[in-house]
């Protein structure tokens, strides 16, 4: 019913990501009263396991981040991230770990 890794963040902020059926989404938007859950999105259907079928995603080995931001909320994040999307630019290809090393690597 629910597939995702924000139950137990281990990947990097900005990197969330939450799949749920249209059926179980249904079904928690008629069960769910409390207005901090509905707030919350897909968090009412991992919080009642009972309830719904569960798949938490965790970060593969050495690329546990939860710390890490690489959220766009603001000009000033962007700025923060100007460097990565530089170093990116035009390329399609690339992943998590070529993210988390270039920011090892592009440290002072």
């Amino acid at each position: 019913d629910w597939v995702g890794n924000t139950a137990a963040p281990t990947y990097p902020k900005g990197m969330e990501i939450d799949g749920f059926t249209a059926a179980a989404l249904t079904e928690a938007d008629r069960r769910c009263a409390e207005p901090e859950l509905r707030r919350e999105g897909p968090a009412f259907l991992w919080k009642n396991s009972r309830l719904y079928r569960l798949l938490s995603v965790t970060a593969p080995e050495g690329q546990e981040r939860p710390e890490l931001d690489l959220k766009v909320r603001s000009p000033d994040d962007l700025a923060r991230l100007e460097p990565v999307l530089a170093h990116f630019a035009g390329r399609g290809d690339f992943t998590l770990a070529d993210v988390l090393g270039f920011l090892e690597g592009a440290a002072p």
